[in-house]
């Protein structure tokens, strides 16, 4: 487990990427942001979340209601064991008990990621393996399908 924070994806409103950057400045962003490192393969972007304790997702509700559902990256961080600090924004309330959540404020972000313990979410890793894999996914569908046949 590393020390950095951090957040990426593409630079649209309801990422919130600029929120990340003003209330924790020293985010390490990935994704096509100015301030970002770029996109990075999927082999880069392992070693990114290794050298990581935390995502950050500062997610956002635009204007017209544009949203993220449940955001890939913040699969992709449980299921690395990385603490994950972020919004309340739709499918994300899934995650409840396996995040850490915060408002769009600097005080909530800033006080959450300087309190929180550096450890291993083995809780969030174990969801993702259990819930996302294809072989549970594919058992799903089965069930429904059926259901609905």
């Amino acid at each position: 487990m590393g020390d950095k924070v951090i957040a990426g994806g593409r630079n649209v409103e309801k990422k919130g990427l600029d929120i990340a950057i003003r209330d924790w400045p020293d985010v390490t962003l990935f994704g096509d942001h100015p301030q970002a490192v770029g996109w990075l393969t999927p082999a880069e972007l392992k070693g990114l979340m290794e050298d990581s304790w935390c995502y950050l997702g500062t997610f956002t509700e635009t204007e017209d209601g544009d949203m993220d559902g449940l955001p890939i990256a913040v699969l992709e961080a449980l299921s690395m064991g990385l603490q994950v600090v972020t919004t309340e924004v739709a499918g994300l309330t899934d995650l409840t008990g396996l995040v850490h959540f915060v408002g769009n404020g600097h005080p909530s972000i800033r006080e959450r990621l300087t309190t929180l313990p550096h450890e291993f979410n083995g809780a969030g890793a174990s969801y993702v393996r259990e819930r996302h894999n294809p072989l549970f996914v594919a058992k799903r569908i089965l069930i429904l399908a059926e259901k609905h046949a």
